[in-house]
């Protein structure tokens, strides 16, 4: 888990090397309503995400009441 969160933070932290990257990194941070700077806070420090955090976060995106099945099935041909 610590290894994945410090690659996160590192992705996050190229994204401010150029210019387009750095306008999209703070576009999509408006456009989800949050100030680019409190994503930085979720990788780290007091604040940061831990391992209870994200099995919290599955177990309720992942409840039965959250999902739904859907099966494909190839049209006949006539």
């Amino acid at each position: 888990f610590e290894r994945a969160r410090r690659r996160a933070l590192g992705d996050m932290i190229g994204r401010w090397e150029d210019v387009d990257s750095c306008a999209a990194f703070v576009e999509r941070a408006v456009l989800r309503a949050c100030h680019p700077f409190d994503v930085t806070r979720l990788y780290g420090g007091v604040e940061g995400v831990t391992v209870d955090d994200v099995r919290r976060c599955l177990s309720e995106c992942l409840s039965p009441a959250s999902c739904v099945h859907v099966v494909f099935t190839p049209e006949s041909e006539s």
